[in-house]
């Protein structure tokens, strides 16, 4: 069995617009913060937040003129319709 504990998310610019869109941290929240944030979601493997976040950030959940309606977060996401 792998330990996959220690292997935390990359944080950029869509991991930190994802995260704070979805009311997760504040929106000037340091890295370390969405890295706590991550590990709180999923212990035992943070990092695998990285690549759905990052997706969702590039695909739909752009700063301008985002795709809500195409978003597989939109449900949970409390900017939709903003």
């Amino acid at each position: 069995m792998r330990d996959y504990y220690s292997i935390d998310i990359s944080v950029d610019v869509h991991v930190r617009r994802v995260f704070a869109k979805l009311g997760m941290v504040p929106l000037d929240a340091k890295a370390d913060q969405l890295i706590y944030q991550a590990r709180a979601i999923n212990p035992e493997f943070p990092g695998i937040l990285d690549l759905p976040l990052w997706e969702v950030g590039r695909n739909w959940c752009m700063p301008k003129k985002p795709k809500c309606s195409e978003c597989y977060l939109s449900e949970a996401c409390p900017h939709v319709g903003v």
